[in-house]
Order: C-alpha cells, then sequence, then structure tokens
C-alpha cells in the first residue's frame, strides 16, 4: 500500500508525463485510468498532486522499496510509450526518474536493479528572467579539480559532438569563455552597453574583464547558486548539471496563479566524465524517438553574441555590481544595520523588525540555547526584558508569531543587499524551533564608540 503523500506524488509524475508532449492522446487517458485504479488515485490525490513539483514527487518516491521504484518507472515509461512516440522532453522526465531512483540495467540478467550508492539529485529552482531554457550539460565544480578539467579539455571537441547529436549543448566554463576572447572585444562593449545603456564606460569595461575572467566555480557557486537561486549547487562536487524542463504549479490555472520552476538532474562525476556522458547518451538514446537540433548548431560564427537560455543567464549575472563581501555594523540606538565593505547606503529596518533582528543575534551569540526559541522556555521572560531594553521601550511586546517580520527582514536584505556575496550569512533562518543567523562572531560588530563582537552586544549575562 502507498501513502497518500506517495500517492500524490505518483499522480504528479503520471501527470507530467501525459503533457510532456502537449498533445493528450487517448492512450495516455487509458493509461491514466489503470494507474488511478491501480494506485488509488481519486479525484482529491489528483487534485493535491498539482501543488507540488515534479522534483519534489521524485523524492517523495526516493524512500520507497526497490521493488516499488522499478514497477513504478517501467508502468511510467509503458505510458511514454503508449502514443507509440517519446518525445524529448519525455525522455528527460524518465531519465530523472531512472537516476533519482538509482535504476539500472543488471550486466548479467539485463533486469532492473537498484544502485544503493546512488547520489544523483534533482534541484529546482524559480524560473524567472535569468533561467535555463534549452537543452543543456553543464559541467560544474565548486572546488578546482585539475584532473577532472584535463581530462574535459582533451577530450571537449569529442564530448561536444556526442552531445550535439541528440540535441544536447555540451557547457564548459573555460571554453565558452575563450569563445568570448576570440570576438572584436569592440563588438563586445558595444552589445554590453546595448543591453545594459545605464552602465558608464568604465563599468562596462569592468564586464568584459569578468567575462573574460569567468571561471567554473565562480559560475557555479554565484551564476548558479545565487543568480538563479540553485543555493544547493554552492562548492558542488564535480557534476553533470542538466536541465530537465520546467515544472508549473499548479500545473492548472483554474487551480489559481501558477508558479514556475526550472528543474535540473545533477549527476556527480567520477576521473573518467567522457564515459558517463557516453552513459547518458546511451540511456537517452534508447528512450527517445526523435530529438531536436541545439543551437549552437547554427550559431558558430564569431562576433554573434548569443543572448538568450544559457547565455543570457551568465550575461545578466556579470552586468550586475560585482558581488563583494563585508561585515556588519549593528547601530545599537538605532534601526540601522550597516556593511562598510560595499557601496551601499545602510540598510535601515522599522524599529520592531530591528528590535526582533537584534534579539536573533543576541540570543544566537549570547543565549544558552544557542538561538531565539519559537516555543516556551524557563528563559522567556528574560527574552522579553532583553527584547523591551533592544527595543528601548518598556510597554514593548514580543510578538507571539515572528514568522512574518522574520520575512519582512529577509525581504528587505534581499532587495537592498543584492551585491553582497555573504548574505545568506546575516538572513535570519528557523533551525531546530529557534532562529539564528549563521555569520562568524567576527563578522559582526557594534558601534558604539568603538567596535566590538556579539559577545558584547548587551553585555548581558544570562541566568
Amino acid at each position: 500500500m502507498f501513502t497518500i503523500k506517495e500517492r500524490i506524488a505518483i499522480a504528479r509524475i503520471v501527470s507530467d508525463m501525459i503533457k510532456a508532449d502537449n498533445i493528450i492522446e487517448e492512450s495516455e487517458i487509458e493509461m491514466l485510468n489503470r494507474f488511478k485504479n491501480d494506485y488509488h488515485l481519486d479525484g482529491h490525490i489528483l487534485n493535491e498532486a498539482r501543488h507540488i513539483k515534479f522534483s519534489t514527487a521524485v523524492s517523495d518516491l526516493c524512500t520507497l522499496k526497490d521493488e516499488e521504484k522499478i514497477e513504478i518507472f517501467t508502468s511510467i515509461k509503458n505510458m511514454a510509450s503508449a502514443d507509440g512516440l517519446c518525445v524529448p522532453k519525455e525522455a528527460m522526465l524518465l531519465l530523472a526518474l531512472r537516476y533519482a531512483f538509482g535504476i539500472e540495467r543488471d550486466k548479467v540478467t539485463k533486469r532492473y536493479k537498484i544502485n544503493r550508492k546512488n547520489n544523483v539529485k534533482l534541484i529546482s529552482c524559480p524560473t524567472g528572467e535569468a533561467s535555463i531554457s534549452s537543452q543543456y550539460v553543464i559541467y560544474i565544480e565548486g572546488k578546482n579539480h585539475s584532473s577532472i578539467n584535463e581530462i574535459i579539455r582533451k577530450n571537449f571537441e569529442v564530448n561536444v559532438l556526442s552531445l550535439r547529436q541528440w540535441g544536447f549543448d555540451f557547457i564548459y566554463i573555460p571554453s565558452l569563455v575563450d569563445e568570448f576572447k576570440t570576438m572584436n572585444s569592440d563588438y563586445v562593449k558595444d552589445v554590453i552597453n546595448y543591453m545594459a545603456p545605464e552602465l558608464g564606460k568604465e563599468t562596462i569595461d569592468v564586464v568584459y574583464e569578468r567575462l573574460i575572467r569567468m571561471d567554473t566555480i565562480t559560475f557555479c557557486n554565484h551564476v548558479l547558486a545565487d543568480t538563479l537561486n540553485v543555493e544547493e549547487v554552492k562548492n558542488a562536487s564535480p557534476s553533470l548539471f542538466i536541465n530537465i524542463g520546467t515544472s508549473i504549479v499548479p500545473y492548472c490555472v483554474v487551480s489559481g496563479p501558477v508558479e514556475c520552476y526550472t528543474e535540473f538532474l545533477c549527476i556527480p562525476i567520477g576521473e573518467d566524465i567522457t564515459l558517463q556522458i557516453k552513459d547518458f547518451i546511451k540511456a537517452y538514446s534508447k528512450l527517445v524517438s526523435f530529438h531536436s537540433t541545439p543551437s549552437s548548431a547554427y550559431m558558430e560564427d564569431n562576433n554573434r553574441f548569443k543572448y538568450f537560455g544559457f547565455y543570457k543567464a551568465m550575461f545578466d549575472f556579470l552586468v550586475k555590481a560585482e558581488p563583494k563581501e563585508s561585515d556588519m555594523i549593528v547601530h545599537p540606538w538605532n534601526s540601522s544595520f550597516e556593511f562598510p565593505q560595499i557601496a551601499l547606503e545602510d540598510l535601515v529596518l522599522s524599529p520592531q523588525e530591528a528590535a526582533v533582528y537584534k534579539l536573533i543575534l543576541e540570543c544566537t551569540y549570547n543565549h544558552p540555547l544557542g538561538g531565539l526559541p519559537t516555543y516556551y522556555t524557563k528563559y522567556y521572560d528574560e527574552i522579553i526584558s532583553i527584547y523591551k531594553r533592544i527595543y528601548s521601550r518598556e510597554n514593548a511586546d514580543l510578538p507571539e508569531n515572528l514568522a512574518p517580520i522574520r520575512s519582512r527582514i529577509e525581504r528587505k536584505m534581499r532587495q537592498h543587499l543584492e551585491s553582497l556575496v555573504n548574505i545568506e550569512d546575516y538572513i535570519p533562518r528557523m533551525k531546530d524551533g529557534k532562529y539564528v543567523v549563521s555569520a562568524m562572531p567576527a563578522r559582526i560588530q557594534i558601534r558604539n564608540g568603538h567596535y566590538d563582537t556579539p559577545k558584547a552586544f548587551l553585555g548581558y549575562i544570562w541566568k
């Protein structure tokens, strides 16, 4: 028997497969009815499935027994071919399901089996202006791995041609940068000026220099992790990063306003990346009935600045101010927070927001529990006393529900501190029932005639 959560996940995956080719065949509806009967997918289950992402659905099924994973994958694979065709989108969804489940063919019996050492991930990010939309296989790494990079350089053309044959662009950042270096620099700068006319000449020169200095680590940790909000890849091990399509939630507009998410398959690689690319292509080719031509196949000439999909995401990152780290200086007697290493005005919160944020700081660094607890503790009266002292108002009441205030603080921080690399260190988050910040104590200083660390924030000793 499957749980309600698992049945909802199955319903979401089935629905994505039906809609993948934008045509709903009679044979697919017949398969859907079979799924509804076999897995007890009633109207409530189908409606709830509209409100989760494909990647969430797959994740919810990863704890199933081996035989259940194989059964579901086989059934959905049969559905994909029910109309006699398996389009690229269907093939990518099937591959994502297969890799995430760890399904492999036994070399002897030729039957499916589960690789329990599988550590492939499905990753989702909100789709916005800077989204990857075409079929790309991107090499990512959060730290330098010279041996793998050497293999990629030696086999680059082979990998490019192998993937292009099946409709994929292979993106290797150093080669992409070399492509920009071969272009006329004045032409590239004119394009930058056209796309971002608000930039001055000196800034355009800086953007161009950043473009030709881009490396895989910067791309992984800042373009993907920060600009595209794919936080899971920050400091990632060497991996193939493959977009599998867009997940719409809810997937029917009658259920309310929709949100779009780009979904990625992240496959960690060993030393032989070429072999893993071949394995990926082999698995894909056995599923897909036909494939599309990648964009780069008809845009190889120099002095053609591509501004779509992957290229647009990287360009949008480059035209922003170069990210920097900064300490934070707390102003104890007002609502301002100073970030001295970046050229921005002080962050100003409302008095209540500032008081709550300072209370979270105080509790993170000085409280015996290591954060501001959201549940009742023996420290409750002390916490209220500290809050009034921070707020400088004896009649100040600490709200019972701090979640809306925390959300407002995060929103203002993200809007005001967009160019700050270490912004995540300062955003308050919920952890183990407590609100905390993750910045190292030395990063936070107090302006009260001299700078000091959070340990001396109020000089209060907890009982």
